[in-house]
Parts: C-alpha cells; structure tokens; sequence
C-alpha cells in the first residue's frame, strides 16, 4: 500500500506548487501594475535600426533584392526594473522562499538553480502583465512553467529558412502540419537594437532562402525539435536529389526556460537543387510518412556505436550533394555510399564489376536502363581511380564529370531508399546474393521482383527517374 501513497504524496506535492505558482504570479502582476502607477518602472524610447525591403523577386528562389536602412524609435519596458522592482519586492515574501524549497525537493535540483528557474518565470510574468495579459494567459504560462519543470513535451512551432528547393506556388501544405512556402519581405525585414553596436553587425548581411519552412511539433526540448527539423530536411534531399540545407532557424514554443531566439549559418552550397509543386504534394506526404521512420535514430544523435552500412551510405550521400567539393570528390562519395550499400564486407576483388552489375539490376527494375547504369558506373570508376591517384581530370573531360555526378548521385539517392525499406526485411548480404542470382536465373529474379514489390511501400510510381 506504500506506492499509492507515495504517488498520491507527489500529485499533492505538484498541486501545492501550483497554487504557490498561480499567487506568486497574481503577486509579481499586481507589484508590476502598482509599480508602473508610481513611475519605479517605465518605458524607455530605444532607438532601434530598421531594415526595409523595397524590392523582392522570386524565381527559383530569390532573385531580385533590394531595401533601405532606417532608424525608428520603440518603446519598451525598462526590462532592468522590472527585474529590480518586481523580483527583488516577490523574492522577499515566504512564499518565494518556500516555492524554491519546493521546485528544490521535487526535481531534484539545488535551491540556487531553483530560484534561477522561478526568477525567469515570475520575469516572463511581470512583461506579460505589463503588455496586457489577462488571467487565462497567466494561467497558460504558469502551466507551461510546470511542464518545463517536469520535462513535459511542449508545442513547437519552428520556422526554418531552406535552400535546396524552390516553390512553383506560394504555399504548399504537407501532412502533420508541415507548409513549405515562397519567402515574403515580412520575413527578411529585420531590426536591430542600437544599444547593441556594434554586436549586431555580423547579421546585416545574410543569405536568402529559397523557401521557408513551417511545422509544429510536441517535443520535450531543442534537440530533440532539432532532430526531427534534420530528420525532414534529409527527406527533402532524398525526396529528389538536393541540396537542400538550414540556413536559418527560428525557435519558437511555448517554453519559459528554454530559450527562443534563433541560429542562422551562411555559405551552403546549391549544387543541386528542384522545384516542389502542387503535384508534389500527396507523393511527398506519404515519402515521408514512410521513410522518415526507417532512417536510423543514431544518424541524428552523437554516439559511439558502430555505424551501420545504412548510415554510412547516408552520411556519403549527404557528404557528396552538401560539402563543397570539386565534383571529382563528389563522384567519389557517391560511389562510397553505393560501396557501403553493394558490397560485402568481406569482398576484395572484382569490386568494380560486382557493384556496376547489383546497381544496373537492382535499379532495372526501377526503370532505368541497366546497360546506361553499368556503362555510367564503369565510366564513374574510372573517373574515381584517376582523381583518387592523384591523375588530373582533362579540361574536356570536365563536362562529362559534372554529368555523372547527377547520375550517380541519383543512383544512390534511389538505393539509400529501396534498401531502408529492405533493412528490416532482408540482411543484407542475402539481397546482395539475391541480385547475384537473379542475374543468372528467372526464378531469383521472379523473388527479387516479389521482395521488392511486398515490402518496399515506396514503389515505382513514386522512385520513377523523372524523364
């Protein structure tokens, strides 16, 4: 009978804590309110400088861009007297001092952080009454506060700058709350504190993204946001060869101790890049819904573990339509990952010959033309001994680099996604042995035809090469 009586004791221990949260909160309003009354806090004007988009057009991304630079005036809240004020006036009650002892005990933390967790709350408190919140917006913060405590998943709606694709129509609504959508002058417009010159300065100039990504998720905190944010743009590249990449990541949630803000990078490459459209639509919905959840975990997380030949192959891929390489290397990476796909491990001889055969079957039955992949596989390799050794590439050679490049790295684009939805069906030297096989008899290739077709929900009408 112990153990309900000790969930019993900690539902009672929360629910104490909310009714400290809920006054503390009514408290640090009516302090905020009061103060504002007598002039302890006031607002500030701050100059601030304002970024003005006065031309914007799209196509295949940005393409035209133009805009000024003006200083504006705002006002706001004297945040340091809010904090000196409001806090320094509700710290000094017992129930501050009983909250912590409190948030202390039930979360295993020392007092000192405890009291850092509520001075952010009661902060976030103090400016929401000050703007104008009413009772039921206190009550969705303190509620929020909780489940920050208790490491409760939070909504998230991240916005996310891409390049890689562009939008043929200005909206494009995928699934669960994801939308692809054209970039607008709202959201490259921009202003900056004065008070913070020079710090502000690396952000004036930034890249433009091709198109914006919205999407709205229950996560218990960044990282793990982050990775399903990885998790999609990884489709996206797979969806058609792409280098689509994050250059620009707007936190938003619900989360008091989490901060907002956002991260931005610059200089990601568009070696390859494809349009999205309408008709993309219920095919790209349901490439995700599929294969999201076949694409190792580990591939988004720092581990120590072995890495499988599916990671790998992955890694490669990305490697070779994201690193800014000289297209040699990128032919090479390519090739490693179809390796890392085609190939035993114990295999040392006649590799060449063994992966241009698997890739031109397997992939024949895609649609492709097996004797162009085998022949575009031999010319691949030897492309790759020269570059690896040393040999330079000849200038009229150049060309045909850059289109084996495309080819290759949809060959590999394609096998990455057949053989994640083989990986839990098959090993994978068995498929190998198969497609060996399936070369010489009727009957391996009939099984082949039939493994694929049963376990790879992903089939022709959505891997078709595009004409």
């Amino acid at each position: 009978m112990g153990k309900p009586t000790f969930i019993l004791g900690a539902y009672l221990e929360k629910e104490n804590l909310a009714v400290l949260l809920l006054r503390l909160a009514k408290l640090t309003g009516e302090t905020a309110k009061t103060m504002t009354k007598t002039g302890a806090i006031r607002k500030l004007q701050v100059p601030y400088l304002k970024q003005k988009v006065t031309k914007l057009e799209y196509k295949e991304g940005v393409s035209s861009f133009g805009s000024i630079y003006e200083q504006e005036i705002k006002e706001e809240w004297d945040w340091v007297a809010v904090y000196d004020y409001v806090e320094g006036e509700v710290k000094k009650t017992e129930d501050f001092s009983r909250l912590a002892h409190q948030v202390s005990s039930a979360f295993g933390t020392n007092v000192g952080q405890a009291e850092f967790w509520i001075s952010r709350f009661l902060n976030t408190i103090s400016l929401a009454t000050l703007n104008g919140a009413n009772e039921e917006r206190i009550f969705a913060l303190t509620y929020s506060f909780m489940k920050d405590l208790e490491g409760s998943p939070k909504s998230w709606t991240p916005r996310i700058w891409i390049k890689g694709t562009w939008l043929v129509e200005d909206t494009l609504n995928l699934p669960n709350g994801i939308t692809l959508r054209k970039p607008t002058a709202a959201d490259l417009e921009n202003s900056w504190s004065l008070q913070l010159f020079p710090y502000f300065m690396g952000s004036l100039s930034i890249d433009h993204p091709t198109a914006i990504l919205e999407m709205s998720i229950r996560a218990k905190d960044q990282p793990e946001v982050s990775r399903e944010i990885q998790k999609l743009i990884l489709m996206l590249r797979l969806w058609k060869v792409g280098s689509v990449e994050s250059i620009r990541t707007y936190w938003i949630s619900e989360s008091i101790l989490q901060f907002g803000g956002y991260h931005s990078r610059s200089g990601v490459q568009e070696t390859f890049k494809y349009p999205l459209s309408k008709a993309d639509i219920p095919k790209l919905g349901r490439f995700i819904e599929v294969v999201s959840t076949l694409v190792p975990k580990k591939l988004f997380e720092p581990t120590t573990e072995q890495v499988d030949y599916s990671m790998i192959a992955i890694q490669r891929y990305n490697d070779a339509v994201m690193k800014p390489e000289i297209m040699e290397s990128r032919l090479s990476l390519a090739i490693m990952a179809l390796e890392s796909l085609y190939l035993k491990e114990k295999e040392r001889e006649e590799l060449e010959h063994r992966l241009s055969q698997r890739i031109s079957r397997l992939l024949g039955l895609y649609g492709y033309e097996p004797l162009e992949v085998f022949n575009t596989m031999k010319q691949s390799y030897s492309i790759r001994s020269s570059y690896v050794h040393g040999s330079p590439i000849l200038d009229e050679r150049l060309g045909e680099v850059s289109k084996l490049v495309g080819m290759v790295t949809e060959y590999t684009r394609h096998s990455i996604i057949v053989f994640l939805q083989l990986k839990p069906k098959i090993e994978k030297d068995n498929l190998l042995s198969l497609i060996d096989n399936s070369l010489l008899s009727d009957k391996a290739l009939d099984k082949l035809k039939g493994i694929l077709k049963e376990n790879c929900p992903i089939y022709n009408d959505l891997l078709k090469p595009d004409a």
